[in-house]
């Protein structure tokens, strides 16, 4: 395994690139955690959406192919959910596909 390559700086969440080779083949991954926003940190989605905006384009700059494995604290299933709506379209605006199709706890 590939010790990281890149930090990205964030307020609202952290993350890390790195690559792990296994034989012949070399698999890019961003790992990613999004601090849930709440009253007690302050934090507010719509800044968060701003740094994962720019992040996703730093990465279409560094690669074309890449793993984003995390916890982003949204609830997708809510299509109702305003923001989680606009987290979606963001995935589909880069051209990124979510592979979870269930619940990932209760």
């Amino acid at each position: 395994m590939s010790k990281p390559e890149t930090t990205e700086m964030s307020t609202y969440f952290e993350n890390v690139y790195g690559t792990v080779n296994i034989g012949t083949v070399t698999v890019k991954d961003e790992i990613v955690y999004r601090y849930p926003s709440s009253k007690q940190n302050g934090f507010r989605n719509s800044l968060f959406f701003d740094e994962w905006c720019k992040c996703l384009a730093i990465m279409a700059i560094i690669t074309y192919d890449v793993i984003i494995t995390g916890d982003l604290n949204f609830n997708v299933d809510n299509k109702s959910d305003v923001e989680s709506r606009r987290f979606c379209n963001i995935f589909d605006f880069h051209g990124l596909t979510q592979h979870v199709n269930s619940t990932t706890h209760k």
